[in-house]
């Protein structure tokens, strides 16, 4: 696979939305730490992504074997002036990583610690994203260099408080050892499940938090999850 992988320095990061975004001219735009979604294109054998600010043709994916609905991590820029198409934006200067999902799924607390997601998370490192009906999280373990993590969300589906809480756990994929570095891995989780009473009730939003598993216990045998530091986040249902 030939992937430009891309190196994120999380300093000096950049939150973006379109009219927000770094102008490096009067006619080119930069979008950086983007989530995007691969999808096919009818009028077009060129692949392109979905993003948070609109679909837009990708050739420098045409190399690559990806199918429709896979996740990126993406900076690109449009050029304005340089614009093959009238009716489609084209991107250049694409940098990518793939990237992996799991739904959110309704489970009753005492059945969260099953399926060996125990590993600690040690913070959630920038904003959350959102694209569609998932939200996209970067997590920052302190781990040796090389680890990664497979990741679950979960929310109790007997919860009645206003503003609904998801709870997130970890699980390494592989086993290294060697001195603990800052490791950061990216995650997109699907909320459909959590978001259908909404949608069928016709609420505007919904609000809810997000709690990740650090990976200890209190004195009374208990998890303890710390929540994220933007908590509440809303959900606008009807904008959707």
């Amino acid at each position: 696979m030939n992937m430009k992988k891309l190196v994120f320095p999380f300093l000096g990061i950049w939150m973006l939305g379109f009219s927000g975004c770094m102008k490096t001219s009067d006619n080119i735009v930069s979008f950086t730490y983007e989530p995007a979604i691969v999808v096919s294109d009818a009028f077009s054998s060129q692949p392109m992504i979905e993003t948070r600010h609109g679909k837009f043709l990708a050739p420098e994916l045409s190399d690559e074997s990806f199918f429709d609905e896979v996740l990126l991590w993406t900076e690109f820029q449009i050029n304005f002036d340089q614009q093959p198409y009238s009716n489609v934006y084209t991107v250049s200067n694409l940098t990518y990583q793939q990237i992996f999902s799991a739904w959110a799924y309704p489970r009753a607390i005492d059945d969260m610690a099953d399926g060996g997601f125990n590993d600690p998370i040690d913070y959630v490192h920038f904003d959350v994203k959102r694209l569609r009906k998932m939200v996209f999280i970067w997590f920052g373990h302190k781990a040796p260099k090389g680890q990664t993590y497979d990741y679950e969300m979960s929310f109790d589906p007997d919860e009645t408080y206003a503003i609904r809480t998801l709870y997130v756990r970890a699980k390494k994929t592989n086993e290294l050892t060697g001195n603990n570095i800052e490791v950061y891995t990216c995650h997109g989780f699907d909320i459909s499940m959590l978001l259908y009473n909404y949608e069928n009730a016709e609420a505007e939003n919904v609000s809810f938090n997000i709690m990740y598993y650090t990976g200890t216990k209190g004195e009374d045998g208990k998890e303890i999850y710390k929540g994220y530091e933007f908590n509440p986040l809303t959900w606008w249902i009807l904008t959707d």
